[in-house]
């Protein structure tokens, strides 16, 4: 998708990325977040045995202590280093399952709205449970990107999203969608661990207007 955006190879090709300051050189993006930065939020599985003490953990400090598996590649790793917090990258998504289980790493964290589902999926296979101690908050904003030389099509793309966050519609939308994957982790319960981003030095600030609190995603 990131060659095909480049190249332009097809007109008005339209992708949704996690904002990173190196696309800055041949695509433009409409500057509201997708998914409200929920993707920023992060709740994180454990092996059996190792929730009880993975549940004493409410600071950064007391989290760098341990190791968090990712795949290879994910944007939010070199979030996860920036903060000094050990990382094993695994090749293929579903082996962090099975290597969680296995102690390989002591965490594997995942979106808000992920957790619910993979529970249903891969819950049978791999006997994993939710830390309920914590949750990662950092500036992760998605959004929808193109070439730079659709620039009508980005445009339009931003006046709907912005009409769309402005009237509710979109939130609402949001909700319709992910309300029970949220409610199931808890989020009322945790701690708030804050992680900085360092990749966001060119980013337009104006998607921090369309963020919503955790009291209220």
């Amino acid at each position: 998708m990131h060659l095909i955006a480049n190249s332009d190879e097809y007109k008005n090709f339209i992708v949704k990325f996690t904002y990173s300051d190196s696309y800055q050189e041949n695509l433009i993006y409409a500057p509201y977040p997708a998914e409200f930065g929920g993707m920023g939020y992060r709740v994180c599985f454990v092996a059996p045995d190792f929730l009880q003490e993975s549940n004493k953990v409410t600071t950064l400090a007391e989290l760098q202590k341990y190791t968090i598996g990712q795949g290879i590649n994910w944007p939010d790793t070199k979030i996860i280093r920036a903060n000094n917090i050990n990382v094993t990258e695994v090749q293929y998504s579903k082996s962090l399952f099975s290597m969680t289980d296995k102690g390989r790493f002591d965490f594997f964290c995942r979106g808000l709205t992920e957790p619910g589902w993979e529970m249903k999926k891969f819950g049978r296979d791999f006997p994993l449970v939710l830390n309920t101690s914590f949750v990662l908050r950092y500036n992760l904003p998605r959004f929808f990107y193109t070439n730079k030389n659709n620039k009508a099509a980005i445009k339009r793309i931003a006046l709907g999203l912005k009409r769309a966050l402005e009237d509710g519609s979109a939130h609402a939308y949001y909700q319709s969608l992910y309300k029970d994957y949220i409610d199931y982790v808890q989020l009322e319960k945790r701690t708030i661990i804050d992680l900085d981003n360092p990749d966001l030095r060119f980013i337009d600030n104006t998607y921090q207007n369309y963020i919503i609190p955790i009291n209220k995603i």
